[in-house]
Formats: structure tokens, sequence, C-alpha cells
């Protein structure tokens, strides 16, 4: 917590850049993101990269996830449709 009097001391570009390839090694970088945004850190700044990387991480996995799934139902229905068709399939 830091009180008005205080002057904290900002993250530089090199921190920025340590933290981000930090972030993009998998297990490692998630375990850190969800530290870094739950326990905080020396910096303010840290805290509120890790949380907003960690949001980014979690929509692109979903839509990932949806474009799999829609993608497997597209595969899933044309795999079944020489049958629909009165068994042209081989």
């Amino acid at each position: 917590m830091w009180y008005e009097g205080e002057q904290q001391e900002e993250m530089g570009t090199g921190h920025y850049l340590a933290t981000l390839l930090l972030f993009a090694i998998p297990v490692v970088g998630l375990i850190m993101m969800i530290y870094w945004s739950l326990c905080g850190s020396k910096w303010e700044e840290r805290q509120k990269l890790a949380t907003a990387c960690m949001i980014k991480r979690l929509v692109g996995d979903l839509v990932i996830l949806a474009l799999l799934i829609a993608a497997h139902s597209v595969i899933v229905g044309l795999s079944y449709m020489p049958i629909l068709l009165g068994g042209m399939g081989y």
C-alpha cells in the first residue's frame, strides 16, 4: 500500500520487456501472471500488466476453444454428409 507522501519507483522498459518475455513461457508465465495479479508486486504497474495479460490470454483461449469446437462440428457434419445424401459415399 502506497501512501500519499511516498514515491513509488516506476518500472523501466527493461522490466516491461522481461515481464512480457516471462509471460511468453507457457507454464511459468501463467503461474507468474496469476501470482502477480493476485499477490501483487513491488511495482503496481506489473500487477496491472499481469492482470491485463491474464484477461487477454483467457479471452484468447476461449476464442480458440470456440473455433476448435466449431471446426470439429463442421468436420463431423461433413463426414456424415454422404449417408444423408443417399449413400453416395465409398
